[in-house]
This record gives C-alpha cells, sequence and structure tokens, in this order.
C-alpha cells in the first residue's frame, strides 16, 4: 500500500526508461541496487529469468548488488497478514473456480471454460507466495552464481534507500514509492514485465514541486497507509497543498487537527536518518556489502 497515490501524483515528473537505456555504452558501469522481492513475486520464483536479467545488466559492466527484506517491523505485522489473507483468498477463488469446472463439463461452453480458466490463472498469479523453500532455492541459486545480495534489518527499501542516499548506489531498482520519500536520489519502478521502467529523480522532483526534504517527507508520511490499520483519507494532492501553503506539519496539525484520525510523529519511518547503512543491514550482512563495494569476490561459503 504504502503512499497512497504518490506513483499517479507524480509521474509526470518521471521519464520512461528501457533496458535499452541500461545497456547503452554511457550508461555504463553504474551500481544498481535491486528489491529483488519485486522480481520474485513478478516472475514467481523463476530463478532462470532473474539470473539472465542480472547478467544482461552485468553484461554493461554495471555492479548489482540484491536486497532482500527482514523482519517486517511491529507496525507493518498486521499490513503482512492481510496480504497474506488477501493471497489466500485469491487462492481460494482459483480453486472455486476449477472445481466448478470439474463438475460441470457441460454447462460452459468452449469459449466460456477457457475464460474461467484465465480467471482462475490469474488469481493463482495473484496468490502465489514466496514460501521459505522457494526462498531457499533462489538464495542458493544466487549464491552459487556469486552475486551480491544482503538482508535488511526490516524490508529492504529502508537500506536501499539509504545506500543511494549515501552514494553507495546509483540507480534503485524497486516497485515500491516509498524509497523516495526515504531518500533515495533515483529510483527506476519496474513496469509491464519488469523490463520497461519510469525514472524518478529525487532532486529533481522537489524543485519542480518547491518542497523542501523534510516537507516532501511529510506529504508522504500524511498519505501512508501501513503503519496503522486506521486509513487516512487524506489525498496525496490534499497534502502536498497543505504543506506548500501551510509549510510544516506541526502547523497542519494545530490548525486542521480534524483532518486526520491518525497523525505521523517523528518516529515516523520516513524520519529516520539514511545518513549511513548501519541501522537498516543486519550487522552479519556488513561483510557481503563491504565486499560489493570494494569490488571483492563475495565471502559466500
Amino acid at each position: 500500500m504504502g503512499v497512497r497515490g504518490l506513483q499517479s501524483f507524480l509521474r509526470s515528473y518521471s521519464t520512461p526508461k528501457t533496458m535499452d537505456d541500461l545497456l547503452h555504452p554511457s550508461k555504463s558501469k553504474l551500481k544498481i541496487g535491486i528489491d529483488i522481492s519485486y522480481y520474485i513475486y513478478r516472475w514467481q520464483g523463476d530463478c532462470d529469468r532473474i539470473l539472465s536479467f542480472l547478467q544482461t545488466l552485468k553484461s554493461n559492466k554495471h555492479r548489482v548488488l540484491l536486497a532482500f527484506d527482514g523482519r517486517a517491523e511491529d507496525g507493518k505485522v498486521w499490513e503482512a497478514q492481510r496480504r497474506r489473507a488477501a493471497r489466500e483468498e485469491e487462492l481460494k477463488s482459483a480453486q472455486l473456480i476449477l472445481e466448478d469446472l470439474d463438475a460441470n463439463p457441460d454447462k460452459y461452453s468452449p469459449e466460456e471454460r477457457a475464460r474461467l480458466q484465465r480467471e482462475a490463472e490469474e488469481h493463482q498469479k495473484k496468490g502465489w507466495s514466496f514460501t521459505r523453500e522457494r526462498r531457499n532455492l533462489v538464495k542458493e541459486r544466487l549464491y552459487q552464481e556469486k552475486i551480491p545480495m544482503v538482508k535488511a534489518k526490516g524490508e529492504a527499501d529502508g537500506l536501499l534507500a539509504a545506500a543511494a542516499s549515501v552514494g553507495d548506489l546509483d540507480i534503485v531498482i524497486s516497485g515500491d514509492m516509498d524509497l523516495l520519500a526515504m531518500g533515495a536520489r533515483c529510483l527506476w519502478t519496474p513496469v509491464g514485465a519488469g523490463l520497461q521502467f519510469r525514472e524518478y529523480n529525487r532532486d529533481q522532483i522537489l524543485q519542480d514541486l518547491e518542497l523542501g526534504d523534510y516537507q516532501f517527507r511529510s506529504m508522504c508520511a500524511i498519505c501512508y497507509t501501513e503503519a496503522s490499520e486506521v486509513i487516512n483519507t487524506f489525498t496525496i494532492q490534499q497534502a502536498y497543498q497543505a504543506i506548500r501553503y501551510l509549510r510544516n506539519l506541526t502547523t497542519i496539525k494545530q490548525k486542521h487537527p480534524e483532518w486526520l484520525q491518525v497523525w505521523p510523529d517523528d518516529t515516523h519511518i520516513f524520519y529516520r536518518s539514511v545518513d549511513t547503512v548501519e541501522p537498516w543491514i543486519r550487522e552479519d550482512q556488513m561483510q557481503i556489502y563491504n565486499a560489493f563495494l570494494n569490488c571483492e569476490p563475495m565471502p559466500y561459503t
């Protein structure tokens, strides 16, 4: 869920990109961080497809760092549960359709059966989950290929945002727009099958919106929907106008306390420092991270 409406709000400030842009000679030797969970779910754990994508990037001398999620933070456990329940509902819907087709072979025309079969397949795709067994299989393949990969303390977006903020990464590829709010300088969000992108340049966006860093974070925090089961109804456009004219969250809250049921405070994840990566990465992953920075072989055993 993240920041409700942020992607559509910022779309006009983004630039379409393709793999050709990443493979152009002028774009070689970039340090690219990837929220690998996006591609694992998009391609449903297809290791060959994931490795082909990574090898294509490496063919232009890019250095790639994969980030895996760690444990869900306490404030987001309910969101993880909601997503799990939604996937289970998708699988139940698929099962009901398939059982109906099996039990009633003469009930539908060939065209109707084909349509229902496609619907069941879509439900199955949406209900696919990254189980422990699948995770181990993917990681084993990545280990074998010596692909640099690290695990965050919490979700991978904070780690990638920090790495990009301090200059350890030139580009972050992720489907999560929260990275912009958290400080990632250059975010590429995959679209379609995952090999086309929208590029978001954070500094340029803030300049175009005439917002400071803290104002932008506050605008996003107002519309953040994962830290509480209470969903604020403020739209991103309303949040932007409020920040533009009232300048800061404290003033907005003082003048219009009725606008939100739950107000973000200084502990909100968007206000956390991304000046270093250490608070975001597991301690046992720093050796791998440093090996990536120093172009050293991965310390995998």
